[in-house]
Order: structure tokens, then C-alpha cells, then sequence
């Protein structure tokens, strides 16, 4: 837990944090984030991607994975920062990937 929750993450993912102060607000914007009241606003944006997302495995079912990707970051990023990713291409989605592949090999060479 030490390397994955304080090493790799800088103790910021909230599955792995110590019961403390940083937890306890973690907890509280999460659940502000995903309370059932404000949940069904996402549904028109979820109803959105899954339509992308079906089409796009149509065109090209070959990118099953890449579609993938498209499809559940650019639902967290609605949900956490206001906009979505419309293509895999989209630049937010090229930094997400680039900066989760840097922590996996951070915590590779460490662990």
C-alpha cells in the first residue's frame, strides 16, 4: 500500500488514502459528485456517449479498445470537468494517457 498510495500517487487516490482530514473532504466531493440527485444529470451525457461509442465499434470495430478509452474518459470528464472528448485523437485524452502511463512507470521503477 505504501508504494501504490504514497509512492505513485502522491497519496491522492481515494481508494488507497489514510482515514484522515484529506480523506474525509475526498469523501465529501465524491459523494457530492455521484448523489443519487445530482447522478440523473448525468444520464442525458451517458445516453450521449453510449451512442458515440456504439457507433463508433460499427465503423470500426477493429479499435474496440481505443473506443473504450474515448468512451469512459470523456464521461469522467463531463462529470468531473464540464467537457467531453469527442474523438480518441482529442488532446485531454492524449495527457490523460500520457500522465497515467508516467505514474505506472514511476511506480514501476520504484516498486
Amino acid at each position: 500500500m505504501y508504494v501504490a498510495g504514497d509512492l505513485a500517487s502522491g497519496n491522492l487516490r481515494f481508494l488507497l488514502m489514510r482515514y484522515n482530514t484529506r480523506w474525509r473532504m475526498s469523501r465529501k466531493l465524491t459523494h457530492n459528485l455521484l448523489n443519487l440527485q445530482i447522478s440523473k444529470k448525468y444520464i442525458i451525457y451517458q445516453d450521449m456517449e453510449n451512442k458515440q461509442l456504439l457507433n463508433d465499434l460499427l465503423d470500426d470495430p477493429k479499435r474496440f479498445v481505443k473506443h473504450l478509452r474515448r468512451f469512459t474518459t470523456s464521461l469522467s470528464a463531463i462529470m468531473i470537468f464540464g467537457f467531453r472528448c469527442p474523438t480518441y485523437n482529442d488532446m485531454e485524452i492524449q495527457k490523460f494517457y500520457e500522465v497515467r502511463l508516467s505514474l505506472a512507470l514511476s511506480a514501476s521503477e520504484i516498486g
